[in-house]
C-alpha cells in the first residue's frame, strides 16, 4: 500500500504544480491522486462523499479555467472582437510560447481585437487586462483546490 500512497501523493503534488503551469491540468491531477488512493486503498480511509465533492470541484475548475479569462474580458467591457482576439491570442500564445504565452497571447490578442473594433488604446489595454485578471483568478482557485485535496488526503491518512 505504500506504493499507492506515494503515487497518490505524487499526483497531488503534480496537481499543485499544474495549477500554476497552464500546460499541466492541476485539478485533474490532484483529483486523480485522490481517486487512485480511493480505488486501491486496503482500509476504507477515504469515503465516497468527499470524493464526489472533490470530483465536482474539479469539474467546476476545469470549466472555470476556460470561462474566467473570458468573463474577465467581458467584465472590463471588451467587445466581441476583443473576446475573440483574446481566445485566438491565448491559443497562439500557448502554441508558440508555452507556458506563459497563454497570458501574453490573450492579452495581446484582446488588445488587438479591441483596437480592430475601434476602441482607443487605453480602453483596449483595459479590456485586454481583463483576460489576465480572469486567468489569475482561475489559477488562484486551482491552487486552493489542489492544496485542499492534499490537505484532506494527508489529514485522513495521518489521523
Amino acid at each position: 500500500m505504500d506504493t499507492i500512497f506515494w503515487l497518490a501523493l505524487l499526483l497531488m503534488i503534480g496537481g499543485i504544480i499544474g495549477s500554476v503551469l497552464p500546460v499541466v491540468p492541476g485539478p485533474i491531477l490532484s483529483f486523480a491522486g485522490l481517486l487512485v488512493y480511493y480505488i486501491f486503498q486496503e482500509e476504507k480511509i477515504l469515503t465516497l462523499g468527499p470524493l464526489v465533492f472533490f470530483g465536482l470541484g474539479m469539474l467546476f475548475l476545469v470549466v472555470a479555467d476556460y470561462l474566467l479569462p473570458l468573463l474577465g474580458v467581458k467584465f472590463l467591457g471588451a467587445s466581441k472582437s476583443g473576446q475573440w482576439g483574446a481566445i485566438i491570442g491565448a491559443i497562439l500564445g500557448i502554441a508558440f510560447f508555452p507556458p506563459l504565452g497563454i497570458f501574453l497571447g490573450a492579452l495581446v490578442g484582446g488588445i488587438v481585437g479591441e483596437l480592430y473594433h475601434g476602441k482607443e488604446p487605453q480602453e483596449a489595454v483595459k479590456a485586454g487586462a481583463g483576460v489576465v485578471t480572469g486567468s489569475i483568478v482561475a489559477i488562484f482557485l486551482q491552487v486552493i483546490f489542489s492544496l485542499s485535496v492534499i490537505a484532506y488526503f494527508l489529514f485522513k491518512i495521518i489521523f
